[in-house]
């Protein structure tokens, strides 16, 4: 029995002994990172990311290029604490196929733009841009670069984002045309679906 109880003690001993080892600067590491932590001022969402949030919900979407038309929803759902938008666009039949996009967007009050980043199932690149507003947000105009899909080229795109009131936005993409003179190449209506 005193060998069991002097065997039990020692194995507590140096479990105790081992853990303190093994854990005890790891602990130490670790509450100074979060002392550091608490320390860094976070960012807080400004107007110019409250803008963003009001796209927040559930959008039907009219797309209209070279004369045709083409229906697609977008669902926009706010993240990182109010600093970013995250929008997901789906098409059942967008030229003939399918088309699916994802998106965020927030703002820099570092470089005073918005930022964008944009992926979709008919690019194998991302399309990264920044956007400026001189009337609060109503207005932003975006410059983009992106891969031509027909000349495999990087090039620069505009768009311009009009909101017209809490359930109706415009988004128009210009691009040079044929004659190399930029021209509208695409515009979508969206409005807010309702609850």
């Amino acid at each position: 029995m005193k060998l069991k109880s002097t065997l039990a003690l020692t194995t507590l001993v140096v479990s105790g002994l081992f853990l303190a080892a093994t854990h005890g600067p790891q602990d130490k590491e670790t509450k100074k990172a979060q002392d550091q932590a608490q320390d860094m001022p976070m960012p807080k969402p400004g107007p110019e990311h409250q803008s963003l949030q009001k796209g927040v919900g559930t959008w039907d979407a009219v797309m209209k290029m070279g004369g045709q038309e083409f229906k697609g929803v977008e669902t926009v759902r706010s993240f990182g604490n109010g600093l970013w938008i995250v929008f997901d666009f789906h098409c059942d039949n967008f030229m003939g196929m399918p088309f699916d996009g994802h998106g965020t967007a927030g703002y820099s009050p570092d470089e005073k733009k918005y930022v964008l980043n944009w992926i979709d199932s008919m690019s194998t690149d991302v399309d990264s841009g920044t956007g400026v507003s001189t009337d609060g947000g109503k207005t932003i105009n975006w410059t983009s670069t992106a891969r031509d899909p027909q000349s495999r080229k990087m090039v620069t795109q505009k768009r311009v984002q009009t909101t017209k009131d809490d359930d109706h936005h415009t988004l128009t993409f210009y691009g040079p045309g044929p004659d190399g003179k930029e021209g509208v190449m695409m515009a979508i209506e969206y409005t807010r679906r309702k609850k």
